[in-house]
């Protein structure tokens, strides 16, 4: 959609090559698209357990990722690497008054409505939960056979909501807000 301020929300990693492999993609897409990487923005949501309720963020948390916003203007687009991340982002682009995609686009790996919660559908990455299942049972017959372990990587499928848009310019939107000159409404409203 043409954006170049993209922000990366994500958990910080631990014990698992998901996170990271994420992160990669996401630094690979915009190094094939020619647009530079600006570390700046990756957000790494800090959280202990049991700092949700009811599978949602703590409101700490979503107020974080809020001033970040705010102190990144020209942020256009967030990508989120899990469904409960990029919940963080859906709840604090409510909590700006911003709307999706007319004033900053959401994409999310795995649907935000995995979440047990009432949500709209966002742009996201879909895995494929039979092709992961069938290939895990694949490889461990392998290594029960006495094979040589190996990586498979599987593709993940683009589900299109309408949660991308071209980039706008946010912070006239964030300054109207603060000036009080536009009543917040939720996103997606």
């Amino acid at each position: 959609a043409g954006h170049r301020h993209i922000c990366v929300l994500t958990y910080p990693p631990r014990d698992t090559s998901t996170i990271e492999d994420r992160i990669r993609g996401y630094v690979q897409a915009l190094t094939d698209a020619n647009v530079p990487v600006d570390y700046s923005l990756h957000y790494v949501v800090e959280y202990q357990e049991g700092e949700t309720t009811a599978w949602e963020p703590a409101p700490e948390i979503v107020e974080a990722f809020v001033q970040f916003l705010r102190a990144h203007p020209h942020v256009t687009a967030i990508y989120a690497t899990n469904a409960f991340v990029g919940l963080v982002g859906y709840r604090a682009v409510q909590r700006l008054g911003l709307r999706l995609p007319e004033d900053l686009s959401l994409v999310s790996i795995d649907p935000l409505e995995a979440i047990p919660l009432s949500l709209p559908a966002v742009t996201c990455g879909v895995q494929q939960g039979e092709a992961i299942g069938r290939t895990a049972v694949t490889l461990l017959q392998e290594l029960m056979a006495g094979e040589p372990p190996r990586s498979v990587q599987l593709p993940v499928l683009l589900r299109r909501a309408g949660s991308v848009g071209p980039p706008a310019a946010r912070g006239e939107a964030l300054s109207a807000l603060d000036s009080g000159r536009v009543d917040a409404a939720p996103a997606g409203a």
